[in-house]
């Protein structure tokens, strides 16, 4: 698992759309909940958004959480 803060838009979405490529499962979090939400929506099944302020310690404890939770499993192919 990856975390990416601040990636509802811009250069860290980005990162996090790099990371989804690569494989991770990636926690997006940013203040603007609406749109974190959007974002990892549009990266699929290996991320998802969750809303925090970063200077909010019990927000960084959600992402945490999130983060701990484990991450999808593939099936190896052929």
């Amino acid at each position: 698992s990856a975390v990416v803060t601040g990636a509802a838009r811009g250069f860290d979405l980005e990162i996090a759309r790099r990371l989804v490529d690569r494989g991770h499962f990636v926690v997006l979090c940013d203040v603007d909940a609406d749109a974190v939400a959007a974002a990892a929506s549009s990266l699929g099944d290996r991320a998802v958004g969750v809303g925090a302020d970063v200077r909010d310690p019990a927000a960084l404890r959600a992402v945490a959480a999130a983060a701990a939770t484990p991450a999808p499993v593939e099936e190896a192919k052929p």
